[in-house]
């Protein structure tokens, strides 16, 4: 669903609500209101581009999955991945540049690239 914050400061700016700010020196922050810039988003921290806490050990090289992923031993990935807890991957699937988010389900024979799947 689209959704917009300036909506929301120009709403609230027109009922005569104050705005404040804060600026936070330590932490990073990007936009990813777009398919592209969450996928960029995903691939600069899976390459340690960019390091958060949750990503620093994704021991893979560019795989990260959350827990109780079921998949089978034909799963192939390519480049980078993630892959939610409680997703489920069937046989004979390939992920590349992919954001699979949690308890979502991929068929079998599927090929998922540059792209989110939602549960």
């Amino acid at each position: 669903e689209f959704s917009c914050i300036i909506d929301l400061y120009t709403s609230l700016l027109k009922r005569g609500a104050a705005i404040e700010t804060y600026f936070e020196h330590e932490m990073f922050w990007t936009d990813m209101g777009t398919k592209e810039d969450y996928l960029k988003l995903h691939s600069e921290l899976l390459k340690k581009r960019i390091i958060q806490d949750e990503f620093e050990n994704t021991g893979d090289g560019g795989l990260f999955m959350g827990d109780n992923v079921s998949l089978v031993d034909d799963f192939i990935w390519k480049d980078w991945c993630v892959i939610g807890s409680g997703a489920k991957v069937g046989r004979n699937v390939t992920i590349e540049r992919s954001v699979v988010w949690e308890n979502a389900i991929i068929s079998d024979n599927s090929h998922i690239c540059d792209d989110i799947v939602i549960s």
